[in-house]
């Protein structure tokens, strides 16, 4: 639920998001996605963190990240073959904007699939 970070301890943040194929399913992707939004927005540095999220699910995306725009302002987005799936990339920007721990994002409920994981293993910090 909370990740085992410090409060504006990472720099860039590097992650390949569930598509909703192998593990979970796609219909729950937005939910997730808004969580994961929340989550980094916690930990990436307010006003100059950096995060690029690999996704197949390009729609869920960006609707989560309209419902997080308060902290996340998008850079740049492309477009990625993974052998012969095509993906998108997004850059993005951590925003200045505090979090606020009453974000409607606690409001979803928790996503269905048990199997669906978020991997910090692809974090870097500049201070580790």
């Amino acid at each position: 639920k909370n990740l085992p970070l410090r409060h504006q301890s990472v720099d860039v943040l590097v992650t390949d998001l569930p598509f909703g194929k192998r593990s979970g399913a796609k219909r729950d992707n937005l939910r997730l996605y808004s969580k994961v939004l929340f989550e980094l927005a916690k930990v990436v540095k307010t006003g100059t963190g950096r995060a690029s999220l690999l996704t197949y699910d390009k729609t869920s995306l960006i609707r989560a990240l309209r419902s997080q725009s308060m902290y996340w302002r998008e850079i740049r987005q492309f477009g990625v073959n993974q052998g012969g799936l095509f993906s998108s990339v997004f850059l993005l920007l951590r925003k200045a904007t505090p979090v606020v721990e009453t974000s409607t994002v606690e409001t979803i409920e928790t996503i269905p699939h048990a199997d669906i994981t978020f991997s910090m293993q692809d974090v870097v910090t500049e201070n580790q």
